[in-house]
């Protein structure tokens, strides 16, 4: 899988509480992200922590989506969010 553009999508749909983000790196791999949900208005540049960053050889867009999910799931569950 090799998509043009970051994608992203807030984590569980219904209890908002991680974004997962998803692009191709320069390698071809790709690089999951997985970060804090914030979407406070903020002026300007900041921190958002990032829980964990993740480069596989994916394929298939709903294999990634599938992926980053199971991990979102356990970063939930370890860190109490």
């Amino acid at each position: 899988m090799k998509p043009e553009y970051w994608d992203g999508y807030a984590y569980p749909e219904d209890d908002k509480k991680l974004w997962i983000s998803f692009s191709s790196g320069p390698d071809g791999k790709v690089i999951i992200l997985i970060s804090k949900y914030d979407m406070t208005p903020v002026n300007g540049p900041r921190e958002i922590p990032c829980y964990s960053a993740v480069a596989g050889d994916w394929k298939d867009r709903d294999d990634v989506i599938a992926d980053a999910n199971n991990l979102a799931d356990t970063i939930i569950r370890e860190k109490m969010l």
